[in-house]
């Protein structure tokens, strides 16, 4: 449905994301250079190509539109990715979000309040018996990224103290630590 209605101007964003792209260095398949990058180094060039965007005549404004948009159609978005709220009110269960092409900038939060904060989790007021009866997946949650890349993992996991050369251990940490670096170190 949002397609249809909003053909001519999705078609103006998807030429306008094409030339783009085609002007960069990442027009070339296979050159993306933040596949194995670290972290800091990925959200430098994220930030380089943010700048160029802002520089261009139109780019900080067409930022700001993109931003409005992710923001006024957050919900939706979480929707679309099927991430639930870790407590669901039973009124919230079966609401649909719809997608909505609003620019605007989005309602100004309410003020923060602690008293208020302290009796909810999330968009839900809290509930005690909700939380003992919450059941998690330990298998899903323990074999699970968390988000984390190959070699995001490899980095936090050679910072640790233990790994780091010289690490004082004792014979029974040994050999656990000289296995993941042999896994992890190349």
């Amino acid at each position: 449905q949002f397609f249809k209605n909003n053909k001519d101007w999705l078609i103006l964003r998807f030429q306008s994301i094409a030339s783009y792209i085609s002007d960069e260095f990442h027009s070339l398949a296979g050159t993306d250079i933040t596949d194995a990058a670290t972290t800091i180094f990925t959200d430098h060039i994220y930030s380089l190509i943010a700048s160029s965007i802002m520089n261009s005549p139109n780019g900080l404004c067409e930022l700001n539109s993109l931003c409005n948009l992710v923001r006024n159609n957050g919900q939706w978005l979480l929707d679309q990715m099927d991430i639930q709220p870790p407590v669901v009110n039973a009124d919230e269960m079966q609401k649909e979000t719809e997608f909505q092409l609003n620019l605007s900038p989005p309602l100004p939060l309410p003020e923060f309040n602690p008293l208020l904060e302290m009796n909810s989790i999330g968009n839900s007021s809290f509930d005690q018996s909700v939380i003992m009866e919450f059941s998690l997946d330990w298998m899903a949650l323990l074999s699970s990224d968390l988000g984390l890349s190959k070699a995001a993992f490899r980095s936090l996991l050679m910072n640790r103290h233990d790994l780091q050369d010289g690490a004082t251990l004792e014979e029974a940490d040994k050999k656990p630590v000289d296995v993941l670096r042999a896994v992890y170190e190349h």
